[in-house]
């Protein structure tokens, strides 16, 4: 059992070349994924947001995802997965700046738009690249790979939240 756990583990080396990169990318959004969920509401509560707008700040993003999941699964197909990925990570990136420089409402509503955007072109489309970028016989391992790794790095951006409040505290600021 050890053995076969060590040999998974050493299998990221022969993993093809774009399987590896949506991994890093699934890594880099878990991790900011991580943050947000932890920090993004407390952040907003200090800022003066009510509940109310809490909540709607928060179901904007999941909302539009949900809603254009479907739609933007059809217009990857027709126009690529992989173009649809780099505009969801585009999309992403975007919304994480809005959030990082501001905390005026219709800025931070239209951060979430981009925010579900984002999800929506990623999420149908990241799996189905994810299974056309590997061999049957490694796609198991490949999805348990990217399912581990965007799990710990998810965890690592929950934890990363914790580090300023403490670092504040040691330094007085």
């Amino acid at each position: 059992m050890l053995v076969s756990i060590l040999h998974d583990i050493t299998g990221f080396r022969r993993f093809p070349r774009d399987a590896k990169l949506l991994i890093i990318s699934s890594i880099v959004m878990s991790f900011t994924q991580g943050y947000m969920f932890v920090d993004f509401s407390i952040y907003l509560s200090q800022v003066g947001y009510s509940t109310y707008w809490i909540g709607i700040v928060l179901s904007v993003p999941t909302f539009l995802g949900a809603v254009f999941m479907i739609p933007m699964g059809h217009l990857a197909d027709m126009y690529g997965r992989k173009r649809f990925i780099l505009l969801a990570r585009f999309f992403s990136f975007l919304g994480a700046v809005i959030y990082f420089l501001t905390y005026n409402l219709i800025l931070v509503i239209l951060a979430g738009i981009f925010q579900g955007i984002a999800f929506a072109n990623a999420s149908s489309s990241y799996n189905a690249l994810m299974a056309e970028k590997t061999t049957s016989e490694d796609r198991n391992l490949i999805f348990a790979s990217n399912s581990f790794l965007s799990g710990m790095a998810q965890a690592a951006g929950m934890f990363y939240g914790s580090i300023p409040p403490i670092i504040g505290n040691i330094y007085h600021i």
